[in-house]
């Protein structure tokens, strides 16, 4: 790529990071599906298209752009993890659970995979080795509350005193920042 292309590219992520922060996704969309156009090999910037993609309500090319980037970065744990999200939220639990699993495997100690997997190991009916996801969540980050909540539902542990709001709606958060989740 020449220097004047890569300039622009960098100013467009800068810029793109900057819309991010002020909540304003579909301008940041903008910006990071050009970053895409001019640099199709670029795992982080279809890394971030795909969680901007979420942001938006477009999972299925929110699946489409994480996709993507693992199959040029294929050890790009987030990637994998927030190509879980996505699959949990298109209701494909079986890639789904292949995407965390694949996540936890590439970084042991990435507690909200953990705990991810868990989540949806619990909804499938798996409880044994959801509890054992739990678990292993909780022994990386005691401070989930949430776990904790639904380790106490299978009697494992004492619950907070109820469950976090977000909880509620399960483990889906998108967030389009490079360094972030889906």
């Amino acid at each position: 790529m020449d220097t004047q292309r890569l300039k622009q590219t960098d100013a467009w992520k800068r810029e793109a990071q900057a819309l991010i922060a002020r909540g304003q996704f579909q301008q940041a969309w903008l910006a990071y599906r050009e970053i895409c156009r001019v640099t199709p090999k670029n795992a982080e910037a279809w890394f971030v298209l795909g969680a901007l993609n979420g942001q938006l309500g477009r999972i299925s090319e929110a699946a489409e752009c994480c996709q993507r980037a693992v199959a040029l970065k294929p050890d790009y744990t987030e990637a994998h993890y927030n190509l879980g999200q996505v699959y949990k939220r298109l209701d494909i639990p079986h890639k789904a659970e292949t995407s965390f699993r694949e996540a936890v495997r590439l970084k042991p100690d990435y507690a909200e995979a953990w705990d991810n997997l868990g989540y949806l190991l619990q909804e499938r009916g798996q409880q044994d080795e959801a509890v054992r996801c739990y678990r292993e969540a909780l022994r990386l980050c005691p401070d989930f509350a949430g776990t904790r909540y639904l380790l106490a539902a299978q009697g494992e542990a004492q619950a907070p005193e109820q469950a976090p709001p977000e909880y509620g709606a399960g483990c889906s958060t998108i967030t389009p920042t490079a360094s972030t989740d889906i």
